[in-house]
């Protein structure tokens, strides 16, 4: 590129920062100043950059100025990914941001697997990533051999992940959770080896009272 092409590019990009990258000529895609020379991966635990990178299959010829909703829109598609976000870093650096869908308990399916809040299975190998989660018992509690139905589900899983990040010391002990009638839910305490049921959604002052007793 020429001297001229790359102060041009520079007043470019000036007038892009000012007004908005809407106002930006289309023919900048085509510059090589704006081809995409490296891709900033923040957020991920259980996506690793090499899928993301392989969800953008991005061109040699790829421009910062392509659609970046698309992008997104594509990496969504990633059954790991809640939330993403793709911003330019000008000239030639694209930023994905990903917000996870998080593991919070283990439930019975076919095979033992992990579940998000929404009680939904995620595709995390739970060796690989050392995950100690509480088990959802699929039963509703008094009722033998009626199975939670998907909604059930979602409750037991919702409230174990609102304890988990609300206080995750005492989740640390809780081996096993179970929803029975009224959304009232059983927590199986490892240590010590005590039951506490309470009525989701469970304030912090009552779990602190039940810590003390």
């Amino acid at each position: 590129m020429s001297r001229l092409t790359r102060l041009l590019a520079a007043a470019l990009i000036a007038l892009g920062v000012g007004f908005g990258a809407s106002r930006i000529p289309a023919g900048l895609a085509h510059l090589d100043t704006f081809r995409v020379q490296a891709v900033r991966y923040d957020g991920g635990v259980y996506v690793e950059r090499a899928e993301v990178l392989d969800l953008l299959a991005l061109s040699k010829d790829a421009s910062v100025w392509h659609d970046l909703r698309a992008m997104e829109e594509t990496l969504r598609t990633h059954p790991m990914v809640r939330e993403v976000s793709v911003v330019r870093d000008l000239p030639d650096t694209l930023v994905v941001t990903i917000r996870e869908r998080e593991p919070v308990a283990f439930y019975p399916f076919t095979a033992l697997e992990p579940v998000d809040e929404a009680g939904q299975p995620l595709p995390v190998d739970p060796a690989k990533h050392g995950l100690d989660l509480p088990l959802l018992h699929p039963e509703l509690a008094g009722h033998a051999g009626q199975l939670l139905t998907p909604g059930q589900r979602r409750i037991l899983a919702e409230e174990t992940g609102r304890l988990s990040h609300a206080n995750p010391r005492f989740m640390a002990q809780v081996s096993q959770l179970a929803l029975g009638d009224d959304r009232e839910i059983v927590a199986l305490l490892a240590e010590p080896g005590v039951e506490l049921r309470f009525r989701a959604p469970l304030a912090p002052r009552r779990l602190l009272q039940a810590e003390e007793a």
